[in-house]
This record gives C-alpha cells, sequence and structure tokens, in this order.
C-alpha cells in the first residue's frame, strides 16, 4: 500500500468515528448556509455561467448543491464511499463518483472549473493535487478554492496543536495554507491566481467576545485585513500544462 493511501485509510478511520452521530463519514463542513454562500460570493462562482464544474473532495454534498446555480453540469468526487452514498440522498441533481485526488478519473481538459472547498490542506505537497487538477482543466479553466489560513494565529495555533495529541499519525500532514505559500504553489503548476482574500474570522458557533468580533466581521473582510481571515479564498485560472 503507497503512504498516501494508508494515510488516507487512517484520516477516513478518524473522521468516520468523529460524525458518526451526525450520520456523515470520513469529512463534512460546520459553516451554516450563510457563510458557505458568502464563500461563492467572494470567489465568483455565481457570478459566471459554465458548462461543467467538479467538486474535488464533496464530503457528505457540503457544497456540490450550491454549484448547480451557475453550472449546468455538476459532478461530486470524494474518496470515501459512505460519503458518496450519502451525497446522493441530499443532492438528487448532480452526479457523485468515488475516486482519489491525486489520480481523478477524468481525460485531459474534461471541465470549465473546479472546485475544492477544504480538502488541499489535508495533503502533504499541495502541488501533486494541484497538478492533477490542471490536467483535468480546460485552456483558462478557473479554480476556486477554500483553505484553512495559516495567517489567523487562532487557525495557525489549531493546526500546531493537533501534532501533539493522539491522533498525531492521522493529522500529522495536515497543514493550514497562507497566501504567499498557496500562490507559489499555484504559479509553479500552471496557474494564474485572479483573487485571493479571507473570511470568517469567529468560529461557526463563536461564544463571548466571538459573538462581538462577528458584528464587524463585514468591516474586517473589506479591509486589507481580510487576508488574516480564518478561511483563505483564492480564484486562479489555468494559463499553462504541467509535465
Amino acid at each position: 500500500m503507497k503512504k498516501y493511501e494508508k494515510q488516507q485509510v487512517g484520516e477516513i478511520s478518524l473522521y468516520g468515528k468523529r460524525f458518526e452521530n451526525l450520520k456523515c463519514d470520513y469529512r463534512t463542513s460546520d459553516w451554516d448556509e450563510e457563510r458557505k454562500l458568502k464563500a461563492f460570493k467572494r470567489l465568483g462562482v455565481f457570478d459566471i455561467s459554465e458548462r461543467c464544474i467538479i467538486d474535488i473532495g464533496c464530503g457528505t454534498a457540503t457544497y456540490t448543491s450550491y454549484l448547480g446555480e451557475s453550472f449546468e453540469n455538476v459532478i461530486g468526487l470524494d474518496l470515501s464511499h459512505g460519503n458518496i452514498k450519502i451525497a446522493k440522498e441530499i443532492d438528487k441533481k448532480s452526479e457523485y463518483v468515488c475516486g482519489d485526488g491525486l489520480n481523478l478519473p477524468f481525460k485531459e481538459c474534461s471541465f470549465d472549473a473546479v472546485f475544492v472547498g477544504q480538502v488541499l490542506h489535508h495533503f502533504p505537497d499541495v502541488k501533486e493535487p494541484l497538478k492533477e487538477i490542471n490536467r483535468i482543466l480546460k485552456k483558462n479553466g478557473i479554480l476556486f478554492n477554500i483553505e484553512p489560513n495559516n495567517w489567523n494565529p487562532m487557525v495557525s495555533l489549531k493546526y500546531r496543536k493537533r501534532v501533539f495529541k493522539k491522533e498525531k499519525s492521522s493529522y500529522e500532514r495536515h497543514h493550514a495554507l497562507g497566501c504567499i505559500y498557496m500562490k507559489k504553489c499555484l504559479t509553479s503548476t500552471g496557474f494564474l491566481v485572479m483573487n485571493k482574500r479571507g473570511i470568517n474570522f469567529t468560529p461557526p458557533k463563536g461564544e463571548g467576545i466571538w459573538r462581538f468580533i462577528r458584528l464587524v466581521e463585514a468591516y474586517l473582510e473589506s479591509s486589507p485585513l481580510n487576508l488574516f481571515g480564518g478561511s483563505l479564498l483564492i480564484t486562479a485560472r489555468k494559463v499553462g500544462d504541467v509535465d
């Protein structure tokens, strides 16, 4: 069994236990509908009308169903068969397939756009899945990406702490991603960054001081401080192929 495959098996086992009470397998998101829609608007997903998009690492249709508002054909892909089964029950409009982000089961230049929601930070080398994404995108195809933002102090601390927990074997490769690092990875894999920004300075269900911060969150996101939001949003265009 390859190194990546062993890591994936361990991760599925960990998340399976964590989400079994939510009837989810492997991964999901605790973002509410308001935050999901805000992220799509900030990425510019709703500003274009294209034919075909794939949601890589779709989980249990976490974001996939929203993509149908702009795209004629929507495909969700996830490593977990359990996730795909649940996604099909939740979202009847999209097509779902089981597959690996490092070996996507599609031909070159198959998609107008790719959406990746909080998935790339699971890979030790982000450039590896980006190469596959480049391969399946058409010329000038668009990548929409959301990841934990390493420039946010709380997020950075959260991921550093995980290394020292018992789940180390499954979490040791997880890492929040910063703007400069992501731009470097995208540029080296044939992409041009069109837009980057941070959103969500507060936890999904933050209490105490987080309630106050959420009141001013919109102002923070409209300022240069947005790059320190808890989630990093990047829109990039394919400008070249990768060998």
